[in-house]
């Protein structure tokens, strides 16, 4: 079987159709000195042959332990993590659009997001983002939006690839980025209050820091809060289940990228991120019914739902992302009855489809 799948004859038709004579004649804009002298392939193989081929290869490489992944680290991962990821129980439709054919995709997500609101101590959590970088970006404009300010102030013990993620964001929107220097490996906690003014809408921190300084943030957050700013913490996911969690420090948003949870290193591909906010998030959140053995997606705002002028990003994306916060949200509790369902939303300080720059009347700071 040829791997071509067009036909001689369809070659002709379609270079006919573009006033074309040959394949030559349609590769001719490339200069000379770019394309190839030839393609000297050898001559094809069994797969067997290929499988010791690559292995032989993979032999070569030197095996060393990296301490350079900025936040990307080799993990065991367990054996039985790919026994249970593909379990019938987890394993169906990708995106749940249709949430009568996607129980285990949702069963997945229920499960992530309630293990994300215990480990960072907050109470909704959403399933998710891309990568820590731009959840960081996100957190900021959901302050943004919260607060009504045009201004955000970055420890420069932040992950650095996720300040220039931020930065680019904050640039195109026109808001001001005020970056603070790092003392001794920690964030310069005089230097992020004398920052803080009535315009801040957050104070954006990394705990481990990239420098693996861990801190207490409790004095930064009260901080933040004093002024009516947001205090948005970034965290390296497998550090929670040592260390004082986020939320017991009065985080108002997390965010984190998941690669610590028994994901390989990525080349080129995004792992997970968590967002968990106190206030005012969009996304897939879900809902378990204590009637019926069935979970329910509550609230979701993809990027199929997102009204143009609305919308900030591309919305929510299976896991290994995730987002957790404190915020009112869009949604119901994680666990529910159907009677409390339909009590829950009408009681939260819902805001749907609310604009970048709108500002939550209902929004008053905890603590503040």
């Amino acid at each position: 079987m040829s791997y071509c799948p067009n036909t001689p004859e369809d070659i002709r038709e379609m270079l006919a159709a573009i006033g074309k004579g040959s394949i030559e004649e349609l590769f001719e804009p490339i200069h000379h000195t770019l394309r190839a002298k030839s393609f000297n392939l050898p001559a094809g193989i069994s797969e067997q042959e290929l499988l010791v081929k690559m292995q032989e290869l993979a032999a070569c490489d030197r095996h060393l332990i990296n301490f350079i992944g900025g936040g990307y680290y080799d993990h065991h991962i367990p054996a039985v993590v790919d026994h249970l990821s593909g379990r019938a129980e987890f394993y169906t439709a990708y995106t749940p659009y249709q949430p009568e054919c996607s129980q285990g995709t949702l069963q997945a997500l229920f499960e992530y997001q309630t293990a994300i609101c215990r480990l960072t101590g907050m109470e909704v959590s959403n399933a998710s983002l891309y990568d820590g970088g731009t959840a960081l970006a996100e957190a900021a404009m959901m302050a943004l939006r919260i607060t009504g300010r045009n201004r955000v102030v970055i420890d420069a013990s932040v992950n650095p690839f996720a300040r220039q993620i931020v930065a680019t964001y904050m640039k195109n929107l026109g808001v001001e980025m005020v970056e603070i220097p790092t003392s001794s490996g920690s964030a310069d906690r005089s230097a992020l209050t004398e920052a803080l003014t009535r315009d801040v809408a957050a104070v954006m921190v990394q705990n481990p820091n990239f420098f693996g300084s861990i801190e207490d943030l409790t004095a930064i957050s009260q901080a933040a809060h004093a002024k009516g700013a947001l205090l948005v913490t970034s965290v390296y996911p497998i550090s929670l289940g040592l260390i004082k969690s986020p939320g017991e420090m009065g985080a108002d948003i997390v965010v984190g990228d998941g690669q610590s949870w028994a994901i390989p290193s990525p080349l080129a591909v995004p792992p997970s991120v968590s967002l968990p906010p106190r206030k005012n998030i969009s996304a897939t959140c879900l809902a378990a019914s204590s009637a019926r053995p069935s979970t329910r997606k509550a609230a979701a705002a993809s990027f199929l739902h997102c009204r143009p002028g609305s919308s900030t990003s591309r919305g929510t994306r299976p896991p290994p992302t995730s987002a957790a916060t404190r915020a009112s949200v869009p949604c119901v509790a994680l666990f529910f009855s159907p009677a409390s369902a339909r009590r829950g939303w009408r009681n939260w300080p819902i805001s749907t489809g609310t604009r970048l720059n709108t500002p939550r009347k209902d929004w008053a700071p905890s603590g503040g």
